[in-house]
């Protein structure tokens, strides 16, 4: 590249004002997640106002359609046809495993750090018992290291149980703090045309919450996650997952068939395994605006209640800027005995710590060798970075 001319200035100077430190640089997290340009880890960097230009990306490839005036043109942005920007570029916009089930293959990328909040209603009514649980925050932080790779921290709140008995109006209410889950997700390998790509997530809840919400002992869980990227607009993906359970019921404490009055609740411990499978479609209407619809079960094993639970799930998502988003959604059970209905809004924003490394690349650093040549001039405070051109240079 030609850095005295005026666009290899350009391209060299950008990633510069990009990747600075934000303690050096008094760009904190939340001002960073509401900047224009892009801090996802493993993309190319984005040039601001810089028209998108067509470029390969995994995709199905057997489908390819070169016209760009075709709807199902291969470098088509948007539904609406809409031309996206680098700083908007549908691959490169925040990437949230909420507030749908099914969690998203990829990870946040290399020095990124995301986190995702999300308050949940879950309503039951099963003709004699209503029950309405509220969860606030709902909260998911996700730590990039690598680009296939990340380490994951959940913590489902502040939960709230009410139980109303329909035939006598009587109300008892349980609440409480939720249990820590810990965990990584993995891709394990990238999509090849129909090959999807294939990522495999871990958790385990840890028993931490308060007696009324906790499960009193860990819960493992794992996640199988394909995924196909159709269109950059268009995603599907699945996911089979297996955890083990041991999660309080609330009931109301009776004498002869009766609620007792004053009214009170009592909590029985049902431990089961679960199986879960989800398949979930992902469209981006506009460069603000994204769409979502998706179908999961459960099937318990060893439960007082073994029977299949069915959803539908719809949701839709506003992009503030590239880095910050907010997402609602909205589901029923499918058929059965139950009516019950999910209630979620939330928001995501992600950013990047220091200049881009990894844990494992600060590690080296501190334990094997130095981190810059020895002809480079070193001082506290001093830190550098070498972005390479993807395209050669």
């Amino acid at each position: 590249r030609q850095q005295g001319s005026p666009r290899g200035a350009a391209m060299f100077a950008a990633p510069e004002r990009r990747t600075r430190d934000f303690a050096a640089s008094g760009r904190w997290p939340l001002s960073m997640a509401f900047a224009t340009s892009p801090v996802a880890g493993p993309q190319e960097p984005a040039t601001p106002g810089r028209p998108q230009q067509p470029a390969p990306y995994l995709h199905v490839s057997s489908t390819d359609v070169d016209d760009p005036n075709a709807f199902w043109y291969t470098h088509r942005d948007t539904i609406v046809g809409e031309r996206a920007t680098d700083e908007w570029d549908p691959l490169k916009l925040l990437n949230t495993d909420r507030p749908d089930f099914t969690d998203v293959a990829a990870t946040v990328g290399a020095g990124v750090v995301q986190i995702e909040t999300c308050f949940v209603q879950i309503r039951k009514d099963d003709g004699e018992t209503r029950t309405v649980t509220e969860t606030i925050p709902t909260v998911l932080l996700r730590i990039g290291e690598g680009s296939h790779f990340e380490w994951r921290l959940k913590w489902r709140g502040y939960v709230r149980n009410e139980v109303t008995d329909l035939g006598t109006g009587a109300r008892g209410v349980e609440e409480g703090t939720a249990d820590t889950e810990l965990g990584f997700k993995w891709v394990m390998s990238d999509q090849d045309d129909l090959i999807p790509m294939n990522t495999l997530v871990f958790r385990c809840n840890l028993p931490v919450g308060s007696p009324e919400a906790t499960a009193h002992r860990p819960e493992p869980g794992l996640s199988y996650i394909y995924s196909w990227r159709i269109r950059r607009w268009w995603f599907l993906r699945g996911a089979t997952g297996i955890d083990l359970f041991n999660q309080p019921e609330f009931r109301f404490r009776t004498v002869g068939g009766t609620p007792v009055v004053p009214t009170e609740i009592e909590i029985e411990r049902d431990a089961w395994l679960e199986w879960s499978q989800a398949f979930s479609s992902y469209m981006q209407i506009s460069k603000r605006v994204g769409i979502f619809k998706e179908w999961f079960m459960f099937k318990r094993h060893g439960s007082t209640d073994d029977h299949s639970d069915h959803f539908h799930n719809y949701g839709l998502y506003l992009y503030l800027t590239p880095n910050a988003q907010i997402a609602g959604r909205i589901g029923w059970r499918i058929g059965d005995h139950l009516d019950e209905s999910l209630y979620g809004l939330g928001f995501s924003m992600r950013f990047r710590v220091g200049v881009g490394r990894t844990w494992g690349q600060l590690r080296q650093t501190l334990e094997v060798e130095p981190a810059v040549p020895r002809w480079l001039p070193t001082a506290p405070g001093v830190a550098y970075r070498l972005d390479v051109d993807p395209h050669g240079a």
